[in-house]
């Protein structure tokens, strides 16, 4: 059987990945705060820092398994391929 060709992303992907780039944002931000900010709460932000990190490694994993799972566009044939 075969997947329904799409013009646009599915709904769940299109969520996770601006989800995960907010993320992203904040991880990189919490990471430098920490190393180079308030020293006091230092200890505090690594942890969630940490915590941070796992939740992005687990909803990177959903994602690429909706990915698989999920019926995507077709390539638009008239784009030259990239470099």
């Amino acid at each position: 059987m075969r997947k329904p060709v799409l013009e646009r992303y599915p709904l769940p992907l299109r969520v996770l990945h601006w989800l995960l780039a907010l993320l992203l944002a904040m991880q990189f931000t919490l990471g430098f705060v920490a190393e180079y900010g308030a020293v006091r709460w230092s200890e505090a932000l690594l942890r969630l820092h940490f915590r941070l990190g796992m939740l992005i490694l687990a909803l990177t994993v959903l994602r690429l398994c909706l990915r698989l799972v999920m019926s995507m566009p077709a390539v638009d044939t008239e784009e030259p391929p990239g470099v």
